[in-house]
Formats: structure tokens, sequence, C-alpha cells
């Protein structure tokens, strides 16, 4: 009888829990603590040492900042680049600054065959090129590892998660991914990319007065992005409940030639 996938505990390369800090107002006390341990620690001992501050950088999401120091590391011990979790976090590093093809390189690494946390971020990579619906079931089978994460990296992942499940209509999923996230204590701007998933949530289970009310909440906040696609899925929904004329979708959508300028969107 083969193992249920879904009952066994997820496999990690990461240990972020430990790293876990809700606010940064501790945050130079600690980086300099962790500078210092490596400036004091002997050759021998200078690479863990250089590890921890990699993973304090990582786990707050700043990316660049944990690239640099892994790339000392390299540096001095190439042959780290076929440690797992060197991988995984230069990988995931390379994910939160946009850099797909890079990480795609670290993240597809042999090394990182067979674990769970790996497969998640390997399929958040796929979410983030565009096959939301591809890859929400590992998404959905490997969500889980996210649960201790910091909230710098448990709000986009999560998020990501949500997205794909609404891509593929798994109601339930994204219902409980919103709630998770819900009791982060968002900030405003991620307040409002929250609010925005939830209006299309509200829209997918037919609730269509309370998406286009969370899409009118989500315009009066300060999150630049987040108000211009609820600007284009209220007008849609709009549109097609045949509540407004399509001259009233055109004059809604023109004034997105001044509230949002550049990418795909």
């Amino acid at each position: 009888v083969g193992q249920d996938l879904s009952m066994r505990p997820l496999t990690r390369v990461f240990n972020l829990e430990e790293w876990r800090e809700e606010e940064l107002g501790d945050f130079v006390r600690k980086k300099q603590k962790l500078q210092l341990d490596i400036a004091k620690a002997k050759k021998a001992k200078r690479e863990a040492s250089r590890l921890d501050l990699a993973r304090y950088y990582f786990s707050l999401g700043f990316a660049a900042e944990t690239k640099a120091v892994l790339r000392l590391v390299e540096e001095d011990r190439p042959a780290i680049k076929d440690d797992p979790e060197f991988r995984a976090m230069r990988g995931a590093s390379n994910f939160l600054m946009g850099r797909f093809g890079e990480a795609a390189s670290d993240l597809g690494d042999a090394s990182l065959n067979g674990n769970d946390e790996a497969d998640f971020w390997r399929a958040a990579l796929s979410a983030e090129a565009g096959n939301l619906a591809g890859a929400a079931s590992t998404l959905k089978r490997t969500g889980g590892v996210i649960r201790p994460y910091p909230k710098a990296l448990k709000m986009p992942l999560g998020l990501l998660v949500t997205n794909a499940a609404i891509a593929v209509g798994d109601i339930k999923q994204a219902a409980h991914q919103l709630e998770v996230l819900g009791i982060e204590r968002p900030t405003p701007a991620q307040a409002s990319q929250l609010a925005y998933a939830q209006g299309r949530l509200a829209e997918l289970s037919g609730n269509f007065d309370e998406a286009v009310a969370k899409w009118e909440e989500v315009e009066d906040g300060t999150h630049r992005p987040s108000r211009a696609k609820a600007t284009v899925a209220r007008t849609e929904l709009l549109l097609k409940l045949r509540n407004i004329t399509p001259a009233e979708a055109i004059d809604e959508l023109e004034k997105l030639r001044f509230a949002w300028r550049g990418d795909d969107f």
C-alpha cells in the first residue's frame, strides 16, 4: 500500500522558525551581533557564522543581503554549492528578487529532489511565471511549509498560494489561506492585497455584492498596484452584470492611465 502523502510530515530544507521576528525594532542589534560573531570566529568556524547571518537576512526577506553573504561563503569554499540549504536559500533569494532564471537553476538542483519545501519553492516559481493552474496542486500539498515562516516571507508566498487556488476554483483552499494570512497583522499594503484576493474569492463564490464592496475598499487604500487591479476587476464584473454600460466601463478604465503605468498589467 502506498503512503498517503497528505498524512506524513512535510520535509524541509530551512529552519526559519528560530529566526522568526515579528518586528524590526531589534534588527540593528541582532545584525551587529551576528557580524561580530563572524569577525571573532576562527577560520574553521567562519562559514557557520556567515550562514547564520544569511539565514537571519533571509528570514526578513532581505534577499539581496542574503545573496551577498552566500557569495562570500562560496568564495571561501566553492563546494558549498552542493549543499541543499545553500542551493535553496540562494534560489529562493533570487526568486524574491525576481531573478527567475537564476532561481530556477538553483531550485532545480538534484540535491533538492524529493524535498517538500523545495517542491513548494519550485511550484511558486512556476506560478510566478504564469502557470498558476499547473502549480496549484503542488502549492496546496506543500503549502503547509510556510506556516512557521516569518511574515516577510509568509505574506507574499501565502498570497501566491491563494491566487493559485482561486485560478483553479479551489474556494476552500483560498479561504483557508486568507484566514491564515489575516491573523499575521498585515501592513496596510498587505491588507489591500488580501482584500483584493478576498474580492476575487467572493466573485468566484457568486457573492458579487461582497466582491464589489471589497474592491471598492481596496480602491480607497494606498497600495497602488492593488488599487489598479481592483478597479479593473470591479469594472469588469459590473459590466458583466450589466450594472454599467460599456461607455461607463471605458471611462473607468481610461482613468487608469493616470493611476498605474508600466508592466504587463
